[in-house]
């Protein structure tokens, strides 16, 4: 638990520095931008099934903000975007065209994909066992999947508990409470 929340801390860095990780509206349009070295007024509208998710999140420079492009870096980054901890389930990496499915109907709750210099990442409140996703004009890279702990609304409380350190701490607290009080009941 300490190792992730270490990871996580120094993901955390990189989307703060760049800022170039949006939480998009789900209920709108997903419209991307060309990037370099195309004209940057050129866009794109991404459709995808199933819809609507809970939460979208965009970056337009998937280099810095999901570098590198793997899985466990990927997690990590999603898990600082969510406050969930995450488990791998699934991974795709192709370089295709405009379009890309998913139907092996392994569970997962957030789906993240990769297209030229750019990453989507959708999350749903209910384990899904397809997707489906269209108008990724500058070419689809590669897609994983994952399971969150949290599968619906925690309420703001994090589902992960208390970390092994403030465990510790609370243990050692207790004990030395316990020596304290024993030392002054025999004295």
């Amino acid at each position: 638990m300490f190792k992730k929340a270490l990871m996580a801390a120094a993901v955390a860095l990189p989307i703060v520095a760049n800022a170039t990780i949006m939480e998009l509206d789900p209920t709108n349009d997903i419209v991307v931008n060309a990037p370099p070295p195309n004209d940057p007024t050129t866009t794109g509208i991404v459709t995808y099934q199933p819809n609507p998710a809970t939460r979208i999140w965009y970056s337009d420079d998937a280099s810095a903000d999901f570098n590198p492009q793997d899985a466990l870096n990927i997690q990590g980054v999603i898990e600082v975007l969510s406050s969930d901890t995450l488990t791998n389930v699934f991974e795709y990496a192709e370089d295709g065209g405009e379009t890309w499915s998913y139907t092996a109907g392994t569970e997962f709750n957030y789906m993240a994909v990769h297209f030229d210099n750019q990453q989507l990442v959708w999350y749903y409140d209910e384990l899904q066992t397809a997707f489906d996703v269209q108008g990724l004009t500058f070419g689809f890279s590669n897609a994983r999947a994952y399971v969150g702990e949290c599968l619906q609304d925690c309420g703001g409380v994090d589902p992960r508990g208390v970390s092994e350190p403030g465990i510790v701490a609370l243990l050692s607290m207790g004990l030395i409470g316990l020596f304290v009080q024993r030392r002054r009941n025999h004295a």
